[in-house]
């Protein structure tokens, strides 16, 4: 996986199925009323190596990591364009409907939005104009201990499974989930597949 840069516009190479499945699971709580543009809409952010998408529709939240290297990470970094994140529209969903042979898909970022390249065209997505919420408000439950047993809420048992489902595929990876709280945390075992925060 490959990674340009300069000032203000990145370009990173990333793994087909890796992005695909990301994306799938990220939209499971995305909010899908117009009415309320900012919950329509995913957030990225760089943390610790990963590339984060966030969707929340107020009374879910997701956050999906997807691993970089250290120098896709660095690259990234030195556009200055994650210093405060990026929020994109929610056609970024069109990139999970990607038919291609190939392994790895091009995106190129800059402050206005994505574009996606592959061998079939060029999928666009468009920064946001609304505000994403204050999302990490919402994560004090990850900071309890581990746990085995508690009150769940199975609809985001549910969401969590779904998630599970997806990023293991076809191959039916297997899957490490904890529990934190009341939140349910799906983490990928592979070091270059997606991690998984679902829950409310």
């Amino acid at each position: 996986m490959n990674t340009t840069t300069k000032q203000d516009t990145a370009t990173i190479q990333l793994n087909t199925a890796a992005l695909i499945s990301t994306i799938k699971a990220a939209d499971l709580a995305r909010g899908k009323d117009s009415s309320l543009p900012m919950l329509t809409t995913y957030r990225l952010e760089l943390r610790d190596n990963k590339l984060q998408f966030i969707t929340t529709d107020r009374y879910r939240l997701s956050v999906v990591s997807l691993h970089l290297d250290e120098l896709q990470a660095a690259n990234l970094a030195a556009s200055g364009l994650f210093n405060d994140g990026l929020t994109l529209d929610g056609t970024l969903s069109n990139v999970a409907k990607i038919k291609t042979k190939h392994d790895t898909l091009e995106l190129t970022i800059t402050p206005q939005g994505l574009s996606v390249t592959y061998d079939g065209g060029t999928i666009n997505t468009p920064a946001a104009d609304s505000t994403f919420p204050k999302w990490r408000e919402l994560l004090n439950n990850l900071n309890k201990p581990e746990s085995t047993t508690g009150n769940y809420n199975p609809r985001y048992l549910a969401d969590a499974a779904k998630a599970c489902e997806i990023i293991a595929g076809k191959n039916k990876t297997p899957l490490n989930v904890t529990l934190r709280g009341n939140y349910p945390a799906t983490l990928k075992t592979s070091t270059d597949g997606p991690d998984i925060v679902t829950g409310k």
